[in-house]
């Protein structure tokens, strides 16, 4: 397989383009491209109107199959070409552009789709709104930009700590820092910011952007098509020698090299300042307000934008709008080399992002694969990876909105407007935790370098691009083989990796096992809770959730978690449910997962289970299957299978039995779990030869470091399922020596 790639922006032009709309499609080519080439050879395109059918004759008459993925745009991917093209984009808004405007029927983005017949985007978000327009069956898929492999060495250089020193930085650009002001004191309204003057080069820059923007929504569309479309082929070709003769200005004048030093709790984001999508003027004053008192906290922008007089004088602006403050704000103008780049990610603290819409965000995803918990919202692109486990959630809403490249400006979308108070109590949070929680910091932080391995890893795109293309290799050296030093318990990593094949935690779908789905407008009791996994899934989908477990540290930590995700719509009871303290009929689905086995009386637990459900409601009901309950019985501690643990083992018919007679009708069964039952198994025998006392061992209780044989067991069932075919392997597995067994059952209805 021959991949030829293209991005419109390249090496040579990358510093002249910083903060153009699409200038981070060669970013992501860049994390595309090494992982490419473990699937097939790679080659990088020019000019695609004259290099590539060239190319893809030649591979036709050598029996070669080859594919042209356009890092672009669907609107300026070509269509005309013979060989098959796939446009690899990120689309941030809820409906995709259906309409053609200047006479450019590209500008329909389901005409250019229909014509390629795939697409590559970076997030389920997107996968979701682009088959709303083409069809669920239309072949595209969402393969984040895999960055979490280029951080390798960074992460065992820098692990995540909670001990700040201060760190230098040097910088190849220009910097503003708000302690130049007067070090210590409060901010002076008269004071005037360090910051550059504004040039007769930025007046007349600013004057040819309001004047274009002028033309576009004023002019533009009173102008016959043809005329339109000169002027703006014209703009277009004058904004090309724009970035000539910036590049040639960084050329000839190199940027002078300033050192800064960054300590306490430091805040990093990086963004174009220019692009309104990212709400930065928000961030700004949200995080003045939290810190006003607080020096020790410094928030630290990374603009990429080609001018610096004009990123900070919109800073400059900002912070003089905004009462005295204490903390820090720092500006960063310039492109960043790798060891550069790396070190401003090393020195933070946290990430943060405040915009209304996201693709997919790269540096938001590079700073947390490297340990670096995210102060962020959750919605468009960043569903997929962000959450209460690996940031601190701001609330959001939408609002129209209008996309980004239509001149129209006719709202067609939607963005999502950022509660500003939210931003500041999840900045105070941070700041609480960072300083007085180290526990709760570093498990952030290990989650989120967790949580990009799953998320943006060569393996996962491995995967997913391979079975998209429908490629047949087998060969165990496609997919990369992370060492388990680097990984943050592997195990578990591995096993919500298991899960999430098997179908639990479907986002997409509001799935949390294969046919219990959960939506918004629910009612939900979880009896059992533990550690509260499956209450915050349904929280995240916006359900109203009664959570009951016998121990109170459960019960608390899941409401400090569920504070942050469903304020007011999620309440925890202590309860050891004999019976559950709640009305009849309260709920319309009813979740008691891995808690009968240790009920001395499971007819009454689940008369009350029936009782609390309304007439109709679903119920997910799992325990410990007999077959791996009774391998373990054979290895583990005998107090594991006594009270207050595993009391009771339930066969398949038995719990089927206790299902029904309890007047309730099956609708789904599932087994699941072998890779638990060998861990398990092996623990068990590593528990015994360590001579260490049992103090109940649960999943929940079960911490790292872990014997090295379980992280190996861990790591070879990651790499397993990472292979072409293991699926069917797996499932075989999981009915043979599952370690739990689930049932999907309803409550008849009155009528029935």
């Amino acid at each position: 397989m021959l991949f030829l790639i293209y991005s419109a922006t390249d090496s040579g032009s990358i510093e002249s383009s910083l903060g153009l709309p699409e200038y981070s499609y060669y970013f992501v080519l860049k994390e595309f491209r090494p992982f490419l080439e473990k699937l097939g050879r790679v080659q990088v395109i020019k000019s695609p109107e004259t290099e590539v059918d060239e190319i893809y004759d030649r591979c036709l008459a050598n029996d070669e199959d080859c594919v042209f993925l356009s890092f672009s745009p669907p609107n300026k991917t070509l269509t005309t070409l013979r060989c098959p093209t796939i446009p690899v984009f990120a689309w941030e808004f809820d409906t995709l552009p259906n309409e053609v405007w200047d006479d450019n029927p590209n500008n329909d983005w389901t005409h250019v789709l229909g014509k390629l017949g795939r697409a590559i985007t970076h997030s389920r978000h997107t996968v979701a709104t682009i088959r709303k327009a083409m069809g669920e069956e239309f072949p595209v898929t969402s393969i984040p930009s895999p960055v979490w492999d280029r951080f390798d060495n960074l992460r065992l250089k820098y692990p995540p700590t909670v001990n700040r020193k201060a760190v230098t930085l040097n910088v190849r650009g220009s910097i503003l820092d708000s302690a130049q002001l007067s070090p210590g004191t409060p901010q002076n309204p008269d004071t005037e910011l360090p910051v550059f003057r504004k040039s007769m080069r930025y007046r007349l820059g600013a004057t040819k952007r309001h004047a274009i923007e002028w033309y576009r929504d004023a002019v533009r569309d009173l102008l016959p098509g043809r005329v339109a479309n000169l002027l703006s082929q014209f703009l277009r070709q004058a904004n090309w020698r724009r970035q000539q003769r910036a590049q040639a200005r960084s050329e000839a004048q190199a940027p002078q090299t300033q050192s800064i030093t960054l300590d306490g709790v430091i805040y990093t984001t990086v963004l174009n300042p220019c692009d309104g999508r990212k709400n930065w003027n928000d961030m700004v004053t949200a995080f003045c307000e939290a810190f006003a008192e607080v020096p020790e906290a410094t928030l630290v922008f990374k603009f990429t934008y080609l001018n610096s007089d004009w990123a900070f004088s919109m800073l400059s602006d900002a912070l003089r709008r905004v009462p005295p403050f204490k903390c820090r704000v720092i500006g960063i103008h310039g492109y960043l080399e790798d060891d550069s780049y790396e070190q401003l990610i090393a020195s933070s603290t946290y990430t943060v992002n405040s915009s209304v819409g996201e693709g997919q965000c790269l540096p938001l995803m590079e700073f947390m694969a490297c340990g670096k918990p995210a102060i962020a919202p959750r919605h468009t692109g960043m569903l997929d990876y962000i959450d209460e486990k690996v940031a601190f959630l701001v609330r959001s809403s939408e609002e129209p909105s209008c996309w980004p490249h239509d001149p129209r400006i006719i709202f067609r979308a939607h963005k999502h407007r950022v509660d500003w108070g939210s931003l500041r109590d999840a900045l105070l949070e941070s700041y609480k935790v960072a300083t007085e929680q180290p526990e709760r910091y570093l498990e952030m932080a290990n989650n989120s370098i967790a949580r990009m391995f799953l998320h943006a890893s060569h393996a996962s795109a491995l995967q997913n691009l391979g079975g998209f293309l429908g490629l047949t290799q087998t060969s165990s050296a496609l997919v990369p083989a992370p060492e388990t030093s680097r990984l943050p318990d592997l195990s578990r990593l591995t096993g919500l990796h298991d899960a999430s094949l098997s179908g639990w935690f479907n986002a997409q779908t509001g799935e949390l096992v294969p046919g219990f789905a959960v939506e918004p407008n629910d009612v939900v009791i979880d009896v059992g809770c533990g550690s509260g996994g499956a209450t915050l899934f349904c929280a995240r989908q916006g359900a109203s959730v009664h959570f009951l477990d016998l121990d109170p540290d459960k019960v608390a930590e899941a409401e400090e978690r569920l504070a942050q995700i469903s304020p007011g719509k999620c309440i925890g009871i202590v309860s050891d449910c004999s019976p559950v303290p709640l009305q009849d009929g309260l709920a319309n689905k009813v979740i008691a997962m891995e808690m009968l086995e240790h009920v001395q009386d499971p007819i009454a637990v689940m008369n009350e289970l029936v009782r609390i459900g309304r007439p109709g409601a679903l119920y997910l009901i799992s325990v410990p299957d007999a077959k791996g309950e009774l391998l373990q019985k054979k290895f583990a501690d005998p107090a594991h299978f006594e009270e207050p643990n595993h009391i009771r083992i339930f066969t398949s018919t038995e719990l089927e039995q206790l299902v029904e007679e309890s007047g309730l009708v099956i609708e789904h069964r599932q087994t699941t779990g072998f890779y638990w039952v060998i861990w398990m198994c092996f623990f068990w025998v590593c528990h015994k030869a360590s001579g260490e006392p049992y103090d109940g061992a649960t999943l929940d209780k079960i911490t790292p470091p872990y014997p090295p044989v379980l992280d190996s067991w861990a790591d070879t069932w990651l790499k397993f399922l990472q292979l072409p075919g293991a699926l069917p392997i797996k499932q075989e597995l999981d009915g043979f020596l599952p370690k739990s067994r689930i049932i999907v059952a309803r409550k008849p209805t009155e009528q029935a």
